[in-house]
């Protein structure tokens, strides 16, 4: 039982750097504790960087973006300190199954990441799950589709790869992850 909501606790939201800052805005926090009820399996926050919200000086020194929505923020109306993105795994659920989770249900309320790192041992691609981004940003992109893309991590290389804007999780396989994994990794 968390004390935020069924299944989530502050201390697992909190800034990494121990300030003890900052919760998800409520709306975010409904739909995350609505997408673990759809999943029935455990989630849990992502602390390699971010746990949830981070403030500024945390932020800065991880080397986050300035317009994060990590970052803590106070919200004069529900007047608390927010941030508006997490970052999650999931116990049984693939970031890519997740993904799909939430278009499907028409829950993608901002932008939507997920996270891989790939290898390429004796010539085999082995596609390492790692996490999903979920935030509650702005939703949509200067082309007017969703903010949606895959991240690979290759070695000390990492490859962003934006989706087009009429393309969304739905349309990817798991094959289809791999050979774009296989391309990014020739691409060097």
């Amino acid at each position: 039982m968390g004390d935020l909501s069924k299944h989530f606790s502050k201390h697992e939201m909190w800034c990494n750097c121990g300030c003890r800052r900052g919760v998800p805005h409520p709306f975010l926090l409904t739909k995350l504790e609505f997408l673990r009820s759809l999943t029935a399996a455990a989630m849990y926050i992502n602390t390699r960087n971010h746990r949830g919200g981070s403030c500024p000086e945390y932020n800065a020194k991880i080397g986050g973006s300035l317009g994060s929505y990590h970052i803590v923020r106070w919200d004069p109306i529900i007047r608390a300190e927010l941030f508006l993105a997490v970052d999650f795994e999931s116990a049984v659920k693939d970031p890519l199954e997740l993904a799909r989770i939430i278009e499907k249900m028409d829950l993608d309320i901002g932008g939507q990441g997920i996270y891989y790192t790939i290898s390429r041992p004796g010539g085999r691609v082995i596609m390492k799950p790692g996490f999903m981004h979920w935030d509650f940003g702005r939703p949509k992109r200067k082309d007017g589709g969703r903010r949606k893309w895959i991240h690979f991590r290759y070695g000390n290389k990492t490859k962003y790869i934006w989706l087009p804007k009429n393309r969304g999780f739905l349309q990817y396989s798991h094959y289809q992850l791999v050979d774009l994994a296989v391309e990014t990794m020739n691409r060097g």
